[in-house]
């Protein structure tokens, strides 16, 4: 997961990384809280299936989001507040520029 923030940070994507089991001395990057991570972002991209990400505040996500997207790339993640966009790996095609589910 580390890899990929990395990554994503190295293209220049504005990145919130929001994980509890990792601490600030680990990483080269500033870790946020959940609220933090979410407030005015795009799409939530879940990596790890640690429990907490199990069941998210989806209160938090449809209240401060831009847009309520969660990508679960380990089909892990409840959700059941039908103004969040729930996208799992196993239902995710690229077709062309643009993803179906």
């Amino acid at each position: 997961a580390m890899d990929i923030v990395n990554e994503l940070l190295e293209e220049g994507y504005n990145v919130s990384v929001f994980d509890p089991h990792v601490h600030q001395e680990q990483v080269k990057f500033t870790l946020s809280t959940f609220e933090e991570a979410v407030n005015e972002a795009e799409l939530i991209v879940v990596l790890t299936d640690h429990d907490e990400f199990k069941v998210m505040d989806e209160q938090v996500i449809v209240s401060t989001m831009k847009q309520a997207q969660v990508l679960d790339t380990k089909n892990c993640v409840k959700i059941v507040n039908q103004n969040i966009n729930y996208i799992n790996f196993g239902s995710l095609k690229i077709v062309g520029d643009e993803y179906c589910v």
